[in-house]
């Protein structure tokens, strides 16, 4: 695990504790940071090209397996 997913569970396990919640505190992060990941993404697009090819970007990531795993597994 490297240091910055350490240093982004901090929050979230002072907030939810170690005991119940330690599984949402250990992956609310990643999901927190593969939709503004997603957003990002998107703007970027747009910014560089147009709306229609920022959509068909859009659409690439949120079906691409390895965002997904991403997301899922905590991965950077």
């Amino acid at each position: 695990m490297s240091v910055l997913n350490t240093y982004l569970i901090m929050p979230f396990m002072a907030v939810l504790g170690d005991d119940g919640a330690l599984t949402l505190a250990t992956r609310f992060h990643q999901a927190i940071v593969a939709s503004f990941s997603i957003m990002v993404f998107f703007l970027l697009l747009k910014k560089i090209y147009d709306k229609k090819v920022a959509l068909l970007g859009l659409f690439f990531i949120v079906i691409c397996l390895y965002h997904i795993m991403m997301a899922r597994w905590g991965l950077d």
